[in-house]
């Protein structure tokens, strides 16, 4: 079964940014275009790419392509059509964009907007602003809304244009095969764009928000309305900041249980219309939860959100989030009961009831939303997107009118009986809320609560945490929200995030950013060795450093302060992974930034330049290592580091024939399963896991089912003396490999404890352009437990002078054990 396990330089890829144009290094001196071209798609030839438009290259070498076309278009004679790969080992995306100059835009709060339609696929429109030099600006691709619907939708993404902003991108991106269609789009001018300042966070407006969190998250994802599931909740989030934390003395903020609760229902009874909530020791208001008069019993539905995980980019198997409906007559015990509801004490004197099951017909969930007087959709409060009206025409900016436009896709599927994804894009609305970003201190609040809630319901390890880490957990959401209120841009925020993340102890666990710009390492390695920090490897074009060398001061500050400092932004279940994430950290910043160093034994200073990108394995300038070279006559030595698939393909008569191997994984591996096919004579299961179902919030009554991958043996066996070299950076996948080879003893494990932390990983993706990634399963019964590293048959650490000798200690030993006649 496919899962994710990302090793850690793999977290960093997670923070890419927008799309680049084809030819955009050949184009940089053209001068861009002053606005945004052709955005009704009326201009060019049929079976052509759109007048202004283009594809980006890596969209072409995959095989995407766009064109013009008369196939249904929203209005006027076409539209244009994305075609996806149809079969791709790794399909990636098609993006057709166009980008102009940001100048006329400066300071503005801007709307790209744009009727699509999706076949097969997940679609997502994109605005991207660019700065100089690199600069973080406005990004949203609806990573954590695509788009599903296969009827015309118009959808919006809202975003601020940056006093600084050079240029600006627009576009549209299909995810691997099928199709997706875009017309009638339009680029807006909203207004000028006014951010939250930075502001201390009150000890009233801390418990109001806190208490709008917890609701927030049980409403978000166990609650299973239609207009929850339309939501945005980012800009919901980020709204209801206003009135719960208001930055007017004199505008008024709840104060006690009563007010806090009378708030706190106003602003979600759009979303959750059966919701009740009250200040505690009050009786709650009477509702009727049982079956709704007026709906034939035929029709009558019962809809109830399952989790696997979490499903939030829904294209990640095993997880998934789905709405599912059956009748009355189907449900099975333990499954949630419209008449049943969720009781829970949010703090800050107020409670709720919150059904976690709803009843529906065969237009959708009940109570449907209210339409306005006058007959017109209802409009959608805080995100929500509302059921069109029967026949109503979107109007775009460009004053085009087209086909009516259905509800969302999570809407239009569970109507029709389909099971609905969560994640499902919003359809635009004509009035957007403000944009959610970094540098306004509400959206700050609003990515922390949203963040905290994916984990609060949906991480098995706090499940099984016990006490110690559930206080350390209930701790880190005020002390996040109190560090965003004060802070300023991407980098403060991610922080906050990241030291929250932390107390998960989840050695997989980070936090991504698309506008993080430290992701550039120094061209050199460097390792905690007899209590120092010393370089172990360094690239070409650096001087003045060797290995061996120790670093005692980074920017004139003492080393074991800046160490201690990124530990603590850092989750691991072992002392010696988190040390390794705070060393990986330290080397980051932005390309081009210098680094002074203060190196001994020869004491004096040197500056280094973080060069190397996110994914290469070596400093920049090291010499490439083969994946299996010769260490001596009948010994070698693999990397799986680099081994591909291929490689093992084409290397595996000489491992057949070698007396010795040598594997080593210290860090990032590659042919794992397809190598222990050739180390087994019987079947295994591998990386045996338990993967969570969750009905209920606060993971609450969980049920659990076994995932394995079935590995079979393989010709020809590898039947020469084994070695594995293992050490503190050894997670993910690397660690399940090295659990396996411990467990049935098939060679000699080299080096040092692993890392503890393994099992499939998850991510959810959140406003703004942050990931958060966390371990979404727990080890199974009789497998080795949840942080908990492998421990090596033969213990070796480096040493100083080994390194400075250019002598690999580790690899030593384990080839002094595999070399024939060394003994046992």
């Amino acid at each position: 079964m496919k899962r994710l396990l990302l090793a850690p330089c793999a977290l960093l890829l997670l923070a890419a940014g927008a799309p680049e144009p084809r030819g955009a290094a050949a184009d940089a001196t053209q001068p861009l275009p002053a606005a945004p071209v052709n955005l009704d798609f009326e201009q060019g030839e049929l079976g052509q790419m759109p007048v202004g438009w283009t594809m980006t290259a890596a969209a072409e070498r995959a095989g995407f392509g766009a064109d013009l076309t008369d196939e249904q278009p929203y209005q006027g004679r076409t539209c244009a059509v994305v075609r996806g790969v149809g079969f791709s080992r790794t399909p990636g995306t098609g993006t057709m964009m166009q980008s102009f100059d940001a100048a006329a835009y400066r300071g503005q709060w801007v709307r790209f907007r744009a009727a699509v339609r999706a076949e097969n696929s997940r679609a997502h429109l994109w605005l991207a602003v660019e700065r100089p030099n690199q600069l973080p600006g406005f990004f949203d691709n609806m990573a954590d809304r695509p788009i599903t619907a296969s009827g015309w939708q118009v959808y919006a993404i809202a975003g601020e244009v940056a006093a600084d902003a050079t240029r600006i991108g627009i576009g549209v991106t299909l995810n691997g095969d099928g199709r997706v269609w875009i017309d009638d789009a339009a680029f807006e001018t909203l207004g000028p764009a006014a951010d939250a300042p930075p502001r201390a966070l009150g000890g009233q407006g801390l418990i109001n928000l806190v208490a709008f969190t917890r609701l927030l998250g049980y409403v978000r994802y166990f609650h299973p309305s239609d207009q929850a599931a339309a939501a945005n909740w980012g800009a919901f989030a980020a709204a209801a900041v206003a009135e719960l934390d208001p930055a007017d003395p004199a505008a008024t903020a709840p104060t006690d249980g009563e007010t806090l609760a009378a708030a706190l229902q106003r602003l979600f009874a759009p979303l959750a219309p059966t919701l009740r909530v009250f200040a505690v020791g009050r009786k709650p208001p009477p509702l009727d939860l049982g079956p709704p008069a007026g709906v034939p019993a035929g029709e009558l539905r019962i809809v109830s959100w399952l989790h696997h995980g979490l499903g939030a980019t829904g294209d990640l198997p095993p997880f998934s989030s789905l709405r599912v409906r059956g009748g009355p007559a189907d449900a099975q015990p333990g499954d949630p009961d419209p008449r049943a509801p969720f009781a829970a004490d949010l703090g800050g004197g107020a409670a709720c009831l919150l059904p976690l099951a709803v009843w529906a017909d065969g237009k959708g969930t009940l109570p449907a939303a209210a339409p306005e007087a006058g007959g017109g959709a209802a409009k959608p409060t805080g995100g929500t997107a509302a059921r069109p009206a029967a026949g109503a025409a979107p109007k775009t900016a460009g004053g085009h009118s087209g086909k009516p436009a259905g509800g969302s896709s999570a809407t239009a599927a569970t109507a029709t009986g389909a099971k609905a994804a969560t994640g499902s894009a919003t359809p635009a609305t004509g009035t957007e809320a403000a944009p959610v970003t970094p540098t306004d201190r509400s959206s700050r609040l609003a990515i922390v609560m949203l963040t905290w809630n994916v984990l609060q319901h949906f991480h098995p390890g706090l499940a099984a945490g016990g006490v110690t880490r559930a206080v350390a957990w209930q701790k880190a959401l005020p002390e996040a929200l109190l560090d965003a209120a004060e802070g300023t841009g991407t980098e403060s925020l991610l922080a906050a995030l990241r030291r929250m993340v932390a107390a998960t102890d989840d050695g997989q666990a980070t936090i991504a950013a698309a506008g993080d710009r430290r992701i550039y390492r120094l061209p050199l390695h460097w390792d905690w060795i007899e209590g120092q920090l010393v370089v172990t490897e360094v690239g070409a074009g650096v001087a003045d450093v060797r290995p061996g060398d120790a670093v005692t001061r980074l920017e004139g500050r003492e080393v074991r302060t800046e160490l201690k400092a990124a530990e603590a932004l850092v989750a691991a279940a072992t002392p010696q992974w988190r040390r390794w994430r705070a060393l990986a950290r330290l080397a980051l910043g932005e390309r081009g930034e210098p680094l002074r160093l203060d190196v001994e034994p020869a004491p004096h200073a040197v500056t280094v330049t973080h060069s190397v990108p996110p994914g290469e394995l070596a400093p920049a300038g090291a010499a490439p290592k083969d994946a299996v070279r010769e260490a001596s006559p009948g010994v070698l030595v693999v990397d799986l580091g680099r081994l591909a698939d291929s490689d093992l393909d084409a290397a595996l008569p000489r491992l057949a024939d070698a007396s010795g191997i040598v594997f080593d994984l210290r860090g990032n591996v590659r042919a794992t399963d397809p190598l222990l096919a050739h180390l087994i004579t019987a079947p295994v299961e591998t990386r045996r896991e338990m993967l969570p179902a969750w009905s209920r919030p606060d993971r609450e009554a969980v049920r659990y089912q076994p995932v394995a991958t079935p590995v079979m043996p393989a010709a020809p066996h590898l039947a020469g003396r084994l070695a594995f070299l293992a050490g503190a950076r050894d997670v993910g996948a690397a660690e399940s490999f090295l659990a396996t080879v411990a467990e049935l003893h098939l060679g000699a494990v080299v080096g040092s404890p692993t890392g503890g932390a393994r099992g499939s990983v998850d991510s959810a993706p959140l406003p703004a352009g942050f990931t958060v990634i966390w371990t979404a399963t727990r080890p199974a019964a009789g497998a080795q437990a949840a942080g908990s590293p492998v421990e090596p048959t033969v213990a070796i650490t480096p040493t100083r002078k080994g390194i400075a000798a250019g002598r690999d200690e580790v690899l030593e030993k384990a080839l002094a054990l595999v070399t024939p006649d060394a003994g046992p």
